[in-house]
Protein backbone atom coordinates (compact mmCIF):
# COMPACT_ATOMS: atom_id res chain seq x y z
CA UNK A 1 0.00 0.00 0.00
CA UNK A 2 1.22 3.71 -0.90
CA UNK A 3 1.63 5.62 2.01
CA UNK A 4 -0.74 8.79 1.97
CA UNK A 5 0.93 12.18 0.83
CA UNK A 6 1.23 14.86 3.89
CA UNK A 7 -1.22 17.35 3.04
CA UNK A 8 2.27 20.17 4.07
CA UNK A 9 4.45 18.52 1.80
CA UNK A 10 2.55 17.19 -1.25
CA UNK A 11 4.93 17.85 -3.89
CA UNK A 12 2.02 19.42 -6.22
CA UNK A 13 1.39 22.36 -4.10
CA UNK A 14 4.54 22.43 -2.21
CA UNK A 15 7.46 21.49 -4.66
CA UNK A 16 10.34 23.03 -2.15
CA UNK A 17 9.00 21.55 0.72
CA UNK A 18 10.63 18.27 0.45
CA UNK A 19 13.52 19.70 1.52
CA UNK A 20 12.49 21.45 5.06
CA UNK A 21 13.33 18.09 7.22
CA UNK A 22 16.83 17.96 6.27
CA UNK A 23 17.18 21.36 6.94
CA UNK A 24 15.84 21.55 10.13
CA UNK A 25 18.10 18.47 10.72
CA UNK A 26 21.03 19.94 9.01
CA UNK A 27 20.50 23.28 11.18
CA UNK A 28 20.31 21.28 14.58
CA UNK A 29 23.89 21.67 16.67
CA UNK A 30 25.54 18.17 17.71
CA UNK A 31 26.56 19.98 21.12
CA UNK A 32 25.87 23.52 22.16
CA UNK A 33 25.39 25.88 25.50
CA UNK A 34 20.97 25.78 25.12
CA UNK A 35 19.69 28.85 26.02
CA UNK A 36 17.53 28.76 28.84
CA UNK A 37 14.86 29.66 27.12
CA UNK A 38 15.16 26.20 24.74
CA UNK A 39 15.97 24.12 27.61
CA UNK A 40 12.12 25.15 30.11
CA UNK A 41 10.15 25.34 26.12
CA UNK A 42 11.08 21.69 25.58
CA UNK A 43 10.43 20.84 29.54
CA UNK A 44 6.96 23.12 28.80
CA UNK A 45 6.34 20.58 25.56
CA UNK A 46 7.06 17.72 27.76
CA UNK A 47 4.75 18.57 30.32
CA UNK A 48 1.75 19.15 28.62
CA UNK A 49 2.42 16.50 25.98
CA UNK A 50 1.58 14.36 29.42
CA UNK A 51 -1.32 15.22 29.50
CA UNK A 52 -2.47 14.71 25.99
CA UNK A 53 -2.94 11.86 24.14
CA UNK A 54 -4.36 10.98 20.56
CA UNK A 55 -7.65 8.94 19.77
CA UNK A 56 -4.86 5.62 20.22
CA UNK A 57 -2.07 6.74 21.60
CA UNK A 58 0.02 9.18 23.76
CA UNK A 59 0.79 12.66 22.24
CA UNK A 60 4.66 12.93 22.38
CA UNK A 61 6.08 16.03 23.07
CA UNK A 62 7.92 16.50 19.95
CA UNK A 63 4.57 16.20 18.26
CA UNK A 64 3.37 19.37 20.12
CA UNK A 65 4.89 22.70 17.68
CA UNK A 66 4.91 25.98 20.73
CA UNK A 67 3.65 29.01 19.74
CA UNK A 68 3.29 32.58 21.25
CA UNK A 69 -0.01 33.97 20.26
CA UNK A 70 -3.46 31.95 18.56
CA UNK A 71 -3.15 33.50 15.22
CA UNK A 72 0.47 32.18 15.32
CA UNK A 73 -0.96 28.73 15.88
CA UNK A 74 -3.66 28.93 13.84
CA UNK A 75 -1.62 30.59 10.97
CA UNK A 76 0.97 27.24 11.26
CA UNK A 77 -1.55 24.95 10.87
CA UNK A 78 -4.08 25.61 8.58
CA UNK A 79 -2.09 29.01 5.98
CA UNK A 80 0.20 26.59 5.72
CA UNK A 81 -1.79 24.13 3.61
CA UNK A 82 -3.42 26.60 1.01
CA UNK A 83 -2.08 28.46 -1.94
CA UNK A 84 -3.80 30.18 -4.09
CA UNK A 85 -7.16 28.90 -5.63
CA UNK A 86 -7.13 26.23 -2.51
CA UNK A 87 -10.46 25.69 -1.24
CA UNK A 88 -11.56 25.85 2.82
CA UNK A 89 -14.63 24.41 4.09
CA UNK A 90 -16.14 25.79 7.13
CA UNK A 91 -19.84 25.80 8.91
CA UNK A 92 -20.69 29.55 10.22
CA UNK A 93 -20.93 30.70 13.12
CA UNK A 94 -16.98 30.14 13.10
CA UNK A 95 -13.78 32.15 14.47
CA UNK A 96 -13.22 34.56 11.58
CA UNK A 97 -9.75 34.61 12.48
CA UNK A 98 -9.31 31.49 10.30
CA UNK A 99 -11.50 32.57 7.32
CA UNK A 100 -8.92 36.29 7.29
CA UNK A 101 -5.89 33.68 7.44
CA UNK A 102 -7.50 31.66 4.41
CA UNK A 103 -8.35 35.03 2.18
CA UNK A 104 -4.73 36.21 2.71
CA UNK A 105 -3.64 33.31 1.61
CA UNK A 106 -5.46 33.49 -1.48
CA UNK A 107 -7.77 30.65 -1.02
CA UNK A 108 -11.21 30.70 -0.59
CA UNK A 109 -13.64 29.83 1.67
CA UNK A 110 -17.23 27.79 1.43
CA UNK A 111 -20.00 28.13 4.17
CA UNK A 112 -22.19 24.69 4.20
CA UNK A 113 -24.14 25.83 6.89
CA UNK A 114 -25.57 24.78 10.21
CA UNK A 115 -28.47 22.71 11.39
CA UNK A 116 -31.27 24.15 13.97
CA UNK A 117 -29.32 21.88 17.08
CA UNK A 118 -25.66 23.84 15.77
CA UNK A 119 -24.32 20.81 13.74
CA UNK A 120 -22.68 21.63 10.61
CA UNK A 121 -24.93 20.25 7.64
CA UNK A 122 -23.30 16.96 6.83
CA UNK A 123 -24.55 16.72 3.41
CA UNK A 124 -24.17 20.54 2.21
CA UNK A 125 -20.63 19.65 3.84
CA UNK A 126 -20.30 16.41 1.76
CA UNK A 127 -21.64 17.61 -1.56
CA UNK A 128 -18.99 20.68 -1.16
CA UNK A 129 -16.28 18.21 -0.60
CA UNK A 130 -17.68 16.50 -3.87
CA UNK A 131 -17.46 19.71 -5.80
CA UNK A 132 -13.99 21.36 -4.53
CA UNK A 133 -11.73 17.76 -4.43
CA UNK A 134 -8.71 18.36 -1.90
CA UNK A 135 -10.73 20.94 0.05
CA UNK A 136 -9.63 21.60 3.29
CA UNK A 137 -12.03 21.75 6.16
CA UNK A 138 -11.51 23.79 9.25
CA UNK A 139 -13.80 23.18 12.24
CA UNK A 140 -13.58 24.03 16.11
CA UNK A 141 -14.05 21.62 19.09
CA UNK A 142 -15.88 22.61 20.74
CA UNK A 143 -17.83 25.14 18.40
CA UNK A 144 -20.03 28.12 19.63
CA UNK A 145 -22.66 26.47 19.41
CA UNK A 146 -20.78 24.03 21.24
CA UNK A 147 -20.86 20.55 19.07
CA UNK A 148 -17.70 19.16 18.10
CA UNK A 149 -17.06 20.21 14.55
CA UNK A 150 -14.07 17.75 13.39
CA UNK A 151 -16.38 14.56 14.60
CA UNK A 152 -18.52 15.36 11.61
CA UNK A 153 -15.67 16.84 9.40
CA UNK A 154 -14.55 13.27 9.95
CA UNK A 155 -17.48 10.96 7.78
CA UNK A 156 -16.65 13.67 4.88
CA UNK A 157 -14.89 11.83 2.15
CA UNK A 158 -12.40 13.32 -0.33
CA UNK A 159 -10.84 16.14 1.96
CA UNK A 160 -7.06 16.66 1.66
CA UNK A 161 -6.72 17.61 5.32
CA UNK A 162 -9.11 18.45 8.44
CA UNK A 163 -7.29 21.15 10.85
CA UNK A 164 -9.29 21.14 14.40
CA UNK A 165 -9.46 24.37 16.60
CA UNK A 166 -9.36 23.55 20.52
CA UNK A 167 -8.80 27.00 22.01
CA UNK A 168 -12.15 27.10 23.40
CA UNK A 169 -12.07 23.69 25.03
CA UNK A 170 -10.96 24.31 28.50
CA UNK A 171 -8.72 21.27 29.20
CA UNK A 172 -9.09 19.08 26.23
CA UNK A 173 -6.94 15.58 27.00
CA UNK A 174 -7.78 13.23 24.02
CA UNK A 175 -7.38 15.09 20.57
CA UNK A 176 -9.77 14.00 17.74
CA UNK A 177 -7.97 12.73 14.93
CA UNK A 178 -7.50 15.39 12.56
CA UNK A 179 -4.36 16.18 10.70
CA UNK A 180 -3.77 19.53 13.22
CA UNK A 181 -5.06 20.64 16.16
CA UNK A 182 -4.92 23.88 17.56
CA UNK A 183 -4.67 24.18 21.50
CA UNK A 184 -4.21 26.86 24.64
CA UNK A 185 -2.98 26.58 27.48
CA UNK A 186 -5.03 27.51 30.19
CA UNK A 187 -4.57 29.19 33.61
CA UNK A 188 -6.96 27.25 35.90
CA UNK A 189 -6.51 30.15 38.26
CA UNK A 190 -7.90 32.34 35.66
CA UNK A 191 -9.43 30.34 33.00
CA UNK A 192 -9.68 33.05 30.59
CA UNK A 193 -6.04 33.29 30.13
CA UNK A 194 -4.36 31.54 27.58
CA UNK A 195 -0.88 31.07 28.79
CA UNK A 196 0.54 29.20 25.15
CA UNK A 197 -0.54 27.51 22.31
CA UNK A 198 0.52 24.74 20.43
CA UNK A 199 0.09 23.16 17.08
CA UNK A 200 -0.39 19.06 17.61
CA UNK A 201 0.21 16.91 15.02
CA UNK A 202 1.78 13.40 14.10
CA UNK A 203 5.34 13.44 14.23
CA UNK A 204 6.28 13.33 10.80
CA UNK A 205 4.08 16.51 10.15
CA UNK A 206 4.90 17.95 13.18
CA UNK A 207 8.59 18.15 11.91
CA UNK A 208 7.21 19.99 8.57
CA UNK A 209 4.96 22.62 10.34
CA UNK A 210 7.59 23.66 12.84
CA UNK A 211 10.18 24.01 10.11
CA UNK A 212 8.23 25.73 8.09
CA UNK A 213 8.53 29.12 10.03
CA UNK A 214 11.44 28.47 12.35
CA UNK A 215 11.44 28.94 16.17
CA UNK A 216 9.08 30.49 17.71
CA UNK A 217 10.42 33.94 20.02
CA UNK A 218 8.91 32.72 22.80
CA UNK A 219 9.56 35.13 26.23
CA UNK A 220 11.20 33.72 29.12
CA UNK A 221 8.41 34.95 31.19
CA UNK A 222 5.63 33.25 29.54
CA UNK A 223 7.63 29.78 29.03
CA UNK A 224 7.93 29.93 32.84
CA UNK A 225 4.24 30.69 33.38
CA UNK A 226 3.00 28.05 30.79
CA UNK A 227 5.70 25.50 33.07
CA UNK A 228 4.28 26.84 35.78
CA UNK A 229 0.81 25.53 35.04
CA UNK A 230 1.51 22.70 33.19
CA UNK A 231 3.51 21.50 35.89
CA UNK A 232 0.41 22.35 38.38
CA UNK A 233 -2.04 20.45 36.18
CA UNK A 234 0.23 17.17 36.32
CA UNK A 235 0.69 16.97 39.46
CA UNK A 236 -2.91 18.31 40.60
CA UNK A 237 -5.88 17.36 38.68
CA UNK A 238 -8.16 18.98 41.18
CA UNK A 239 -7.32 21.92 40.19
CA UNK A 240 -7.81 21.99 36.78
CA UNK A 241 -11.06 19.89 38.13
CA UNK A 242 -12.24 23.20 40.35
CA UNK A 243 -11.69 25.54 37.74
CA UNK A 244 -13.02 23.70 35.52
CA UNK A 245 -16.79 23.43 37.54
CA UNK A 246 -16.36 26.98 38.03
CA UNK A 247 -16.84 27.81 34.42
CA UNK A 248 -19.79 25.65 33.91
CA UNK A 249 -21.39 26.86 36.91
CA UNK A 250 -21.05 30.54 35.02
CA UNK A 251 -22.29 29.19 32.01
CA UNK A 252 -25.17 27.60 34.09
CA UNK A 253 -26.35 31.16 35.39
CA UNK A 254 -26.06 32.64 31.76
CA UNK A 255 -27.79 30.21 30.36
CA UNK A 256 -30.52 29.54 32.85
CA UNK A 257 -30.98 33.49 32.57
CA UNK A 258 -31.32 33.78 28.90
CA UNK A 259 -34.13 31.10 29.33
CA UNK A 260 -36.84 33.50 30.81
CA UNK A 261 -36.39 35.67 27.40
CA UNK A 262 -39.01 34.32 24.57
CA UNK A 263 -37.99 33.34 21.22
CA UNK A 264 -33.99 32.78 22.46
CA UNK A 265 -32.10 29.79 21.67
CA UNK A 266 -29.87 28.34 23.89
CA UNK A 267 -26.96 25.57 23.33
CA UNK A 268 -25.44 23.12 25.08
CA UNK A 269 -22.60 24.19 27.29
CA UNK A 270 -18.77 23.22 26.39
CA UNK A 271 -15.54 24.97 26.45
CA UNK A 272 -15.47 28.67 27.36
CA UNK A 273 -18.02 30.01 25.36
CA UNK A 274 -21.80 30.28 25.66
CA UNK A 275 -24.13 31.03 22.73
CA UNK A 276 -27.43 32.41 22.60
CA UNK A 277 -29.54 33.10 19.50
CA UNK A 278 -32.23 35.41 19.36
CA UNK A 279 -34.72 34.31 16.76
CA UNK A 280 -36.29 37.47 16.37
CA UNK A 281 -32.79 38.72 15.68
CA UNK A 282 -32.89 41.45 18.47
CA UNK A 283 -29.50 40.04 19.89
CA UNK A 284 -28.78 44.08 21.36
CA UNK A 285 -31.87 43.45 23.78
CA UNK A 286 -30.29 40.10 25.07
CA UNK A 287 -26.99 41.79 24.90
CA UNK A 288 -28.65 44.49 27.50
CA UNK A 289 -30.38 41.99 29.17
CA UNK A 290 -27.62 39.64 30.19
CA UNK A 291 -24.45 41.80 29.77
CA UNK A 292 -24.23 41.86 33.75
CA UNK A 293 -23.50 38.00 33.92
CA UNK A 294 -20.17 38.14 32.39
CA UNK A 295 -17.64 40.90 31.68
CA UNK A 296 -17.12 39.08 27.96
CA UNK A 297 -20.12 39.28 25.70
CA UNK A 298 -20.59 39.72 22.22
CA UNK A 299 -23.79 40.65 19.75
CA UNK A 300 -24.04 41.09 15.96
CA UNK A 301 -26.34 42.91 13.50
CA UNK A 302 -25.12 41.67 10.09
CA UNK A 303 -25.33 38.24 8.55
CA UNK A 304 -23.86 35.28 9.37
CA UNK A 305 -24.46 36.33 13.16
CA UNK A 306 -27.34 38.62 13.36
CA UNK A 307 -28.56 37.90 16.59
CA UNK A 308 -26.16 35.83 18.08
CA UNK A 309 -24.76 36.89 21.39
CA UNK A 310 -21.56 35.04 22.09
CA UNK A 311 -20.41 34.93 25.87
CA UNK A 312 -16.79 34.16 27.57
CA UNK A 313 -18.03 32.64 30.34
CA UNK A 314 -14.27 31.64 31.16
CA UNK A 315 -13.95 35.06 31.92
CA UNK A 316 -16.88 35.15 34.06
CA UNK A 317 -15.70 32.49 36.48
CA UNK A 318 -13.91 34.99 37.95
CA UNK A 319 -16.69 37.44 39.06
CA UNK A 320 -20.00 37.55 40.67
CA UNK A 321 -23.38 37.34 38.46
CA UNK A 322 -23.26 40.72 39.58
CA UNK A 323 -20.21 41.45 37.65
CA UNK A 324 -18.56 42.90 40.67
CA UNK A 325 -15.37 41.01 39.57
CA UNK A 326 -14.87 39.14 43.24
CA UNK A 327 -12.39 36.22 42.76
CA UNK A 328 -14.74 32.79 43.22
CA UNK A 329 -11.79 30.14 42.39
CA UNK A 330 -9.32 29.12 45.14
CA UNK A 331 -6.35 30.50 43.49
CA UNK A 332 -3.37 27.70 43.51
CA UNK A 333 -1.22 29.28 41.09
CA UNK A 334 0.97 30.73 43.53
CA UNK A 335 1.67 27.60 45.42
CA UNK A 336 1.96 25.85 42.07
CA UNK A 337 4.65 28.31 40.54
CA UNK A 338 6.75 28.09 43.75
CA UNK A 339 6.82 24.06 43.88
CA UNK A 340 8.31 24.18 39.84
Amino acid sequence: MTAALSPWTDPRRFGQRQFHASLRRGLQPAEQRCALASSVAQAVAALWASQLCWPDRPVLPTELVLCGSGREALALALATLLVPGDTVLIGHPTAGQALAIALAQGAHYIDVGRTDDGQIDFLAAQRAAQAHPQAVAYGQAPAWSAVDDTAMWQQVTGLRATVADLRLALWPTVLPAAGACVLSLRDPDDPACEVLYAVVAPQADAVVIAALWGDSALSHGQLRHAHAVAGGMARNQLWVAQARSAVLNAAGRLTQAALGYPGVQTYATAGATVALRCRGGDGASLFAALRIYTPDMATFDHHPLRGWVVADVAAAALSTPSGAGQHTLSGKRAETIGAV
